[in-house]
């Protein structure tokens, strides 16, 4: 449709048709208008990789299909809440929830996190929805600023209650990307960006032409009538005009003044001299004569501009580059962060130090490691329970643990669930393959460890079972 800029992408639009769907996600003011006139400049011009800009200002994260998405018209988004961690006044961590996935309802997902928490998936002391619709500034329009807050426990660990919203609360979500879309109102097409941005562009031109010719046309009737009317106007004509008009029923005044004016040769047909008689009396006169006269000049000044215009590719090009100038008060700064996420699962574990216990029937707890001069609890046991083992451990370690039928098993520690001293624990026996009971275990030493102890004492180190 007719638009001062490409409206497909800077809105974006989906929609579902007869065997065919189309997903255009909304992109930057500044960034559709930077290319679009690199375009204009130069249609040859390849580089084009912008990334789109989501409105409620979710997470974009880099999967590598941005430029795919651009040169086909086809990928894969990966979209992500904005959820920031922070430290409570109360000993808890705060995980609030700062913006969704497009299209996804903060209602869903607040269904899901309760539903995660009754099923015992995460861990949350309270939630509270703060969210609330503020004006723009700019464009005077109402938007919804979310900020939904999750009480966690301060020995929890927040990030990994985080990369489970992200996985089961609806916070993260893949979108396919198609720029199919409908040209010259017959037939459907999937474009590339540079297509898409082209096409617009030689609408663009056609449009201003047509409005350009049609605005030509209507100065051209004006001007017409506008020499008739100084010619009825001057000198001797002027008296001959108004008698006859004076003096002609109306009914005739059309008849009289095409036989007077009209005819080969002459200027007027029956259709201006209708204009004409429609006119009352106070339009033939020596004032209304000059006034023409400067309307006339006017006239055709806007006529040859006009002219020029539509003979003149780069003058409707500058047209175009202006209207696309003056939409940039209308654009904003980017909203949606472009974020990078590991695929090394590793990367993501908190550096944290903890105390792992395990009891006399089978149970093993994850605290957070006491500071100097803090009293260290433990909690309580079931009847009849005890630790049996315990050590200090990093998040990030591996541990070897020995049951009493002689066999082992290398844990991570943070496959282990964080505790705090209320928490019975976990069933040793749900993490482990061990059948026997736990009789032991101790932080896997590195190959560095190793090295170190070898340089230190002289000796090769070996476990003995």
């Amino acid at each position: 449709l007719p638009s001062k800029f490409p409206n497909i992408l800077i809105n974006g639009s989906t929609s579902i048709g007869y065997g065919y769907n189309v997903v255009i996600p909304p992109y930057n003011i500044a960034d559709v208008i930077r290319v679009t006139k690199q375009l204009i400049k130069n249609p040859e011009f390849a580089n084009i990789n912008i990334v789109p800009d989501i409105p409620n200002g979710c997470d974009i994260v880099e999967n590598g299909q941005f430029e795919q998405i651009c040169n086909t018209g086809r990928g894969v988004l990966r979209l992500r809440g904005r959820i920031d961690i922070e430290e409570g006044k109360f000993g808890n961590w705060i995980l609030r929830i700062r913006s969704l996935p497009w299209q996804t309802s903060l209602t869903n997902v607040k269904q899901a996190i309760a539903k995660l928490a009754k099923d015992g998936q995460i861990s949350i002391k309270d939630l509270h929805d703060r969210s609330s619709a503020a004006r723009d500034k700019k464009t005077g329009e109402y938007r919804m600023i979310v900020n939904c807050e999750l009480i966690v426990d301060k020995a929890r660990d927040p990030n990994s209650i985080r990369n489970i919203l992200f996985k089961k609360a609806g916070l993260e979500k893949h979108m396919g990307v198609s720029f199919r879309v409908v040209q010259d109102g017959l037939y459907v097409k999937l474009c590339s960006m540079k297509e898409l941005l082209l096409t617009w562009i030689d609408s663009r031109r056609e449009y201003l032409r047509r409005l350009y010719n049609k605005k030509y046309a209507r100065l051209s009737a004006r001007r017409d009538i506008l020499r008739i009317l100084i010619e009825l106007t001057e000198g001797k004509n002027l008296e001959k005009t108004v008698q006859i008009i004076r003096k002609t029923p109306k009914a005739q005044l059309v008849d009289a003044l095409v036989k007077e004016y009209g005819g080969p040769g002459k200027r007027m047909n029956s259709h201006q001299a209708t204009n004409i008689a429609s006119m009352s009396l106070s339009a033939f006169t020596a004032d209304a004569h000059d006034n023409y006269v400067k309307e006339l000049t006017d006239v055709q000044s806007k006529m040859d501009t006009l002219l020029k215009l539509m003979t003149s590719e780069d003058a409707i090009d500058e047209i175009i580059m202006d209207d696309l100038d003056d939409l940039k008060k209308y654009g904003t700064q980017r909203r949606s962060r472009i974020v990078t996420v590991s695929d090394n699962a590793e990367a993501e574990i908190p550096d944290t130090n903890h105390v792992l216990m395990v009891t006399k029937k089978g149970w093993v707890k994850k605290l957070p490691q006491t500071a100097p001069g803090e009293t260290k609890t433990y909690g309580a046991f079931s009847a009849g329970d005890y630790p049996i083992a315990r050590a200090a451990v990093n998040n990030r370690q591996d541990i070897i643990m020995f049951d009493s039928t002689g066999r082992y098993s290398i844990l991570p520690v943070y496959k282990f669930e964080n505790n705090t001293p209320k928490d019975p624990g976990s069933k040793i026996f749900e993490v482990t393959k061990l059948s026997g009971e736990v009789v032991s275990f101790f932080p896997v030493l590195t190959e560095q460890d190793l090295e170190t102890l070898k340089r230190e004492t002289g000796n090769d180190v070996f476990i003995l079972t």
